[in-house]
C-alpha cells in the first residue's frame, strides 16, 4: 500500500504541474497538494494496518457447560457448541475498525483536493475579476493592459548596487506582456524639457514628472535597505490620480550573492499583481538565466548601459566585453557587443562572433531580446531575411509595441521591395515617438515610393519633429537628389550641408558627398581634396583600405587604370599586418580591380580573402 499511495501521489504532483505551467495555478497549490499527501500518507498507512495487516484476534463468548451431557440433550447440546465455536471465531469489532476504513480514507481524500479545487478556483476568480486581495491591478482597472510604466531608479546609499539592482529588474520586466517599461533612450527628449540630463538619475519624484508629461499609465519606485549582512528590495507600483500606492512589494538577499534570486522574485510578484498570466509569470526564463549569474558581470553591464545612454559608444562597448569577459554566457551582453560594433562601423570579424554567440545563447534572453536577437542574427550574420523577418513579425505579435522591431522590419521590408507596408511600419513607429533613425528610413523608402520630392518633404517634417538631428536628415536629402540624378541641386545642398555642420563626423559625411559629386562632374582635383577631409574623424571612412579605394576610383575615372590597381594592391601589401581581415574592406577593393581589369591581382587578393576571413563573414 505505501508504494501504491507513493506513486498516485507522484502522479498527482506531476498532474498539477502540468497543470500550472499550461494553464497558470497559483504558486503555492503545489505545496499545498505536496501537505494533503503528507497528510493522507498515516491515514492511508494506518488504514491498511488495520483493515489488511494484521491477524484479527477474538475473544471467546460464552462459559464453559457441564461435564456430563445426557443422551436427551446431545442434539442441543451440539447446537450450543456449534454455535460458541462460531462465536468465538467472530472478532470483536472497535471504534477505529469503523473510523479506518478504505470507504472514508477515498472520502476524505476526494474531499481534501475539492477543497484545494475550491479555493484554488475562488483565488483565480478574484484575481481576474478584481475582488479581494488576489486581484490584479488591469482586473481591478487601476492599470492598462499593455500600460508604459516608468521604473525609476531605486534609491540606495551604494548608488552602484542601486545601478545594478535596477538595471537586472529592467531586464526581467521586458519579459511582461502586461506592462512595458519605458526605455531610458526614449525619455531623454522628455528629461530634456524638464532641464534635466540625459543620463540624470530618475528618482520617484522625477519618474512620476516624467509619467504626468507623457501620459504614462505607471511609476515603480524602490529602495534597497540592509540589516547586518542581509539586503532588503521593496518596491511599490505607484498610480492613480494622486500617484498613492497600488501595491508594494518586499523581498530579502542573505547576502550580496542571493540578490539576483530576490530581484527575480521581485520582479515575478510585480508582474503577477500587474496582472500578467500566472502561466508566463511562473513559466518565464528565471533572472539568472536572462541575465547573468555574476554580479560583477552585471555591475559592469549596468556601467555599460549608462555609458551607451551618454552617448559614449566606445566606453559602453569596452564594458560589455569586461561582462562576457567575466561570465561567458552574459547572452544580453554578447548581443550588445554586436549592435554597437555594427553601429561604429568596426571589428566585423568580432561583430559576427559577438552575433553569433548571441544567437547560440538566445534561450537565456527574455522573450523580445531573443526575438531581436534572432532578427539581428540574420539579418547581419546570416543572410537569411526571411528568418529576419519572422523573427521580427514574431516579436510584434507578442508585443505590437516594440518599436525596435518596427524599425528593423520596416527596413527588411524595403529590401523586399514590400515598400508600403515599409511605410506603414515607420508611420507606426514614429506614432510612438519622434525619433531619428525610423523618419531616416522613412525618408529612403519615401524616396523608392515617390522620388526625390516624396523623400525632400518627409525630411523637412522630420527637421521640425526633431531639430537636434537636421544634420542626418539634410545629408540623406543631399543622397536623395543625386540618387534622382538632380546633381546641380545636390551639389548646392551639399555645399550649404558642409558649411552648417562642422563636428567631425558631420565633416567626413560632407566629405563623402562633395567627393562623389566632385567625381560625377569631372572634378578629381575637388574630389582628391575631399578625401583628405576623411582623416578627422575615425570610423569606417577614415579606414586606410577605404581611402585608397576612394583614390583608385578618381584614378580609373582619369583613365589611369595601372594607378588605380597599383593603389589598391599596394595599400593591402601595408595593412596586412595592421588591420584585421574583416577590415581591409576585400569586396570594394576586389569591385575596383575588376573594373580595370586587373584579372590577375583581384584572383590573388580573391584566394586571400577566403583563406583568411571566415564564410559566415563573407
Amino acid at each position: 500500500m505505501l508504494g501504491i499511495y507513493l506513486a498516485a501521489s507522484w502522479i498527482v504532483l506531476q498532474v498539477i504541474d502540468v497543470l500550472g505551467n499550461n494553464f497558470g495555478l497559483p504558486e503555492w497549490v503545489p505545496p499545498f497538494a505536496l501537505v494533503l499527501l503528507l497528510l493522507g500518507l498515516p491515514v492511508v498507512l494506518a488504514t491498511a494496518f488495520i483493515q489488511e495487516g494484521v491477524a484479527n484476534l477474538a475473544e471467546p463468548v460464552g462459559s464453559s457447560g457441564p461435564a456430563d451431557v445426557s443422551p436427551s440433550n446431545e442434539l442441543s447440546s451440539v447446537s450450543e457448541s456449534q454455535s460458541a465455536q462460531g462465536a468465538t471465531a467472530r472478532p470483536r469489532r472497535g471504534a477505529h475498525h469503523r473510523l479506518f476504513t478504505w470507504r472514508n480514507a477515498i472520502l476524505g481524500g476526494a474531499a481534501a483536493f475539492t477543497l484545494l479545487g475550491i479555493l484554488t478556483a475562488a483565488y483565480l476568480v478574484m484575481r481576474t475579476t478584481g475582488i479581494g486581495p488576489a486581484a490584479t491591478l488591469v482586473a481591478q482597472g487601476v492599470l492598462e493592459e499593455g500600460a508604459e510604466v516608468v521604473l525609476a531608479d531605486f534609491e540606495s546609499p551604494d548608488a552602484e548596487l542601486a545601478n545594478v539592482v535596477t538595471g537586472a529588474l529592467r531586464i526581467d520586466l521586458l519579459q511582461s506582456a502586461t506592462i512595458r517599461i519605458v526605455p531610458r533612450a526614449e525619455l531623454a527628449s522628455a528629461l530634456g524639457r524638464m532641464q534635466q540630463a540625459e543620463d540624470a538619475v530618475i528618482t520617484g519624484q522625477v519618474a512620476r514628472e516624467l509619467a504626468l508629461r507623457e501620459g504614462y499609465g505607471a511609476v515603480i519606485e524602490g529602495e534597497i535597505g540592509t540589516a547586518g549582512s542581509s539586503y532588503v528590495l521593496t518596491a511599490r507600483i505607484m498610480g492613480g490620480e494622486d500617484w498613492a500606492p497600488l501595491a508594494g512589494f518586499r523581498q530579502t538577499a542573505k547576502n550580496e550573492a542571493d540578490l539576483i534570486d530576490a530581484i527575480e522574485a521581485l520582479s515575478r510578484d510585480i508582474r503577477d499583481k500587474a496582472g500578467e498570466s500566472l502561466r508566463t509569470v511562473r513559466g518565464g526564463a528565471p533572472l539568472e538565466q536572462v541575465t547573468t549569474t555574476s554580479l560583477q558581470a552585471l555591475r559592469a553591464y549596468t556601467r555599460a548601459e549608462a555609458l551607451e545612454e551618454a552617448g559614449d559608444r566606445l566606453g559602453a562597448l569596452e564594458l560589455y566585453e569586461s561582462a562576457v569577459e567575466i561570465d561567458p554566457d552574459f547572452a544580453m551582453a554578447y548581443r550588445k557587443i554586436g549592435v554597437h560594433l555594427g553601429n561604429i562601423g568596426i571589428r566585423r570579424p568580432d561583430q559576427v562572433a559577438a552575433l553569433t554567440r548571441a544567437y547560440e545563447l538566445r534561450g537565456r534572453l527574455p522573450e523580445a531580446e531573443r526575438h531581436l536577437a534572432e532578427g539581428y542574427y540574420h539579418s547581419a550574420v546570416s543572410g537569411d531575411r526571411d528568418a529576419a523577418i519572422r523573427a521580427y513579425e514574431g516579436l510584434l505579435a507578442t508585443d505590437p509595441g516594440n518599436t525596435t522591431a518596427h524599425n528593423n522590419l520596416g527596413v527588411l521590408y524595403r529590401v523586399r521591395g514590400r515598400l508600403e507596408e515599409s511605410d506603414e511600419l515607420f508611420q507606426r513607429r514614429l506614432a510612438e515617438e519622434p525619433h531619428a533613425t525610423p523618419y531616416g528610413n522613412l525618408v529612403e523608402t519615401r524616396f523608392m515610393l515617390g522620388g526625390y520630392p516624396a523623400a525632400s518633404a518627409t525630411a523637412d517634417t522630420a527637421i521640425a519633429a526633431l531639430p537636434e538631428a537636421e544634420f542626418a536628415f539634410e545629408s540623406l536629402r543631399v543622397r536623395s537628389a543625386v540618387a534622382a540624378g538632380e546633381y546641380e541641386l545636390a551639389d548646392s545642398l551639399a555645399r550649404s550641408f558642409a558649411e552648417r555642420f562642422r563636428r567631425p563626423i558631420e565633416i567626413v559625411m560632407a566629405a563623402h558627398q562633395r567627393y562623389r559629386l566632385a567625381a560625377i562632374h569631372g572634378r578629381l582635383r575637388e574630389a582628391e581634396r575631399h578625401v583628405a577631409d576623411f582623416d578627422v574623424a575615425p570610423g569606417f571612412l577614415a579606414n586606410p583600405m577605404y581611402m585608397a579605394i576612394l583614390r583608385g576610383e578618381l584614378a580609373r575615372v582619369r583613365g589611369d587604370l595601372a594607378e588605380a590597381a597599383r593603389l589598391v594592391t599596394e595599400r593591402h601589401d601595408q595593412i596586412r599586418g595592421s588591420l584585421p581581415p574583416g577590415d581591409r574592406v576585400y569586396e570594394g577593393s576586389l569591385y575596383l580591380l575588376l573594373q580595370v581589369e586587373a584579372v590577375d591581382e583581384a584572383q590573388q587578393l580573391f584566394d586571400e580573402w577566403v583563406s583568411e576571413v571566415p564564410e559566415n563573414q563573407l
